[in-house]
This record gives structure tokens, sequence and C-alpha cells, in this order.
């Protein structure tokens, strides 16, 4: 995994704010779903979710 060197606060309703310059490297837009993974007791992950259009 790579360390960005970000650090950033939760707010009082558990939220946190994924920087501008992350978003614009994984070409993450507003709206977009994330997903939310637990490696272990001290690691979250978030991925861009990828949905499958069964046409």
């Amino acid at each position: 995994m790579k360390t960005t060197g970000i650090t950033r606060r939760i707010d009082e309703l558990g939220r946190i704010v994924i920087p501008k310059e992350l978003r614009k490297n994984m070409h993450i837009k507003t709206g977009e779903l994330l997903e939310i993974f637990l490696s272990d007791t001290e690691t979250i992950s978030l991925r861009k979710h990828i949905t499958i259009d069964k046409k």
C-alpha cells in the first residue's frame, strides 16, 4: 500500500474528506460509489465500485 502523508480528522457525524488531489488521481467523481473493506482491526480500504451492466 502506498503512503500519502495526508491525514484527515473524522467529523462529529463520522465523516472524512477524501482530498481533491486523491479524487482527481483516482478519477473519482461526485456521486460515485465506493466500496469499504476491513482488512484487519486497524485497516479500512476504499475501492471504486464497479457495476456490470447486464443487457
